[in-house]
């Protein structure tokens, strides 16, 4: 597979930075990692799952096989690792839960083949509700947005559209008891999903509070680059796709986002009304930075192209934020370079974000450089570790390379 269109613009962009006293005499191969050597033990492997050794890089994430007691899936990316580990912990839960006498009772108030003809609904015919975190929510958009508007349809029809609004609403507080995105794109965790929430439906039940104890996910408490769960986060998690919508709106107005950038935005199909969420709270949060500079990433950030290019966004941002934390400093200017996102601070500093699992110094790489020099002194914020070779050329560039922005991830030892 190659690198979507936000990678390879990365790509592009590091060597365009680094063009300046840059030797190419010395290249080294996209490198095969050992899973063993390079991860914590406590992501290596947990109590239903295991990350096969085999590492690939993909441009400049690594791409994971893991196997797992619910299926195989595959990773692109540290942080989607941490996310997919978490949801086959989720999984696990869910499938306990089934085999509990809370759910037992459930489905003896449902009729068997009722519960197999719903199913079939949802999973089958469109994969409406199964794909939901791939951009499938507007129909059930749709559908709330019928009966809340009196539309006429059939009585079938508006049966069905209270059932995918009454399955989706309750995968919600699933999902959210279970500390996972509701709308995540993990089909093998949606599925198992539909799969509780339709009987509980079926049965006018609805999910309650402390169904599921979830102590932590212990890759998670590994990975201490994941941010705490805010406020907004907690609120959202909860809401329905077109309430989220709405408060999306509302928010990009309170930016001064224009109407036509506004409705590309809240249209993205790789963009999940929570993900919009996320992402406008990361640019408001950006408080000393001029407004232009935050209408611009908004926009910026409704080129998504597929899921990839959705989570660069959203990671890039978050890196923005974590340098202002950790450096106690604040971004006067939020601005765009050759297509990427940067800030500069208010001592004119220019900071690039760089959501890089292993920089590698390859010939092709260096084969995308072009006329562009960044100032002296740049600060390359990447969230992964680099090689020797791209720390040497990068140095004599006369930029700074800050590593390991999220830390928790590999084993401290293990150097590339």
């Amino acid at each position: 597979m190659s690198p979507s269109p936000q990678l390879f613009r990365t790509l592009v962009l590091l060597i365009t930075l680094s063009a300046v006293g840059i030797s190419h005499a010395q290249f080294e191969k996209s490198p095969v990692l050992d899973a063993q050597t390079i991860l914590r033990p406590e992501i290596l492997s947990g109590k239903s799952y295991r990350v096969a050794d085999a590492v690939e890089t993909v441009g400049f994430l690594n791409r994971y096989s893991i196997e797992s007691d619910f299926g195989n899936l595959s990773a692109l990316g540290n942080e989607q690792l941490i996310q997919r580990i978490s949801e086959f912990e989720a999984i696990g839960m869910l499938r306990e839960y089934k085999q509990s006498e809370e759910f037992g009772k459930t489905l003896e108030q449902t009729a068997t083949g009722t519960v197999q003809q719903a199913l079939n609904l949802v999973l089958k015919p469109g994969k409406s509700l199964a794909n939901i975190g791939s951009g499938a929510s507007k129909t059930v958009i749709r559908a709330r947005e019928t009966l809340r508007r009196g539309l006429k349809k059939s009585g079938a029809e508006k049966q069905q559209s209270s059932l995918l609004l009454g399955i989706d609403s309750v995968k919600r507080d699933l999902a959210n008891q279970l500390g996972v995105d509701p709308y995540s794109t993990n089909p093998l965790l949606q599925e198992e999903l539909t799969r509780v929430a339709t009987p509980i439906v079926l049965a006018n039940l609805s999910v309650t509070a402390g169904t599921f104890f979830v102590p932590g996910s212990t890759a998670l408490t590994a990975y201490k680059g994941v941010k705490q769960t805010s406020d907004l986060e907690k609120k959202i998690k909860s809401m329905a796709p077109i309430d989220l919508r709405k408060m999306n709106r509302e928010r990009l107005d309170g930016l001064g986002v224009k109407k036509k950038i506004a409705k590309r935005f809240l249209d993205e199909a790789w963009l999940p009304p929570i993900d919009q969420a996320n992402l406008i709270e990361l640019v408001s949060g950006f408080q000393s930075a001029a407004p232009d500079g935050k209408k611009l990433l908004i926009a910026h950030a409704s080129d998504a192209e597929n899921e990839t290019d959705a989570n660069f966004f959203a990671r890039t941002f978050s890196l923005l934020a974590l340098y202002e934390v950790q450096e106690k400093t604040k971004f006067s200017k939020l601005i765009l370079i050759k297509g990427f996102t940067a800030g500069v601070t208010a001592g004119n500093k220019l900071v690039i974000p760089l959501d890089i699992d292993l920089l590698a110094w390859t010939p092709q790489i260096a084969a995308q450089i072009t006329n562009f020099r960044a100032p002296r002194g740049t600060v390359l914020y990447l969230s992964g570790r680099a090689t020797k070779l791209s720390k040497q050329q990068i140095a004599a560039a006369g930029l700074v390379l800050r590593e390991d922005s999220i830390p928790g991830f590999y084993q401290k030892s293990w150097r590339p």
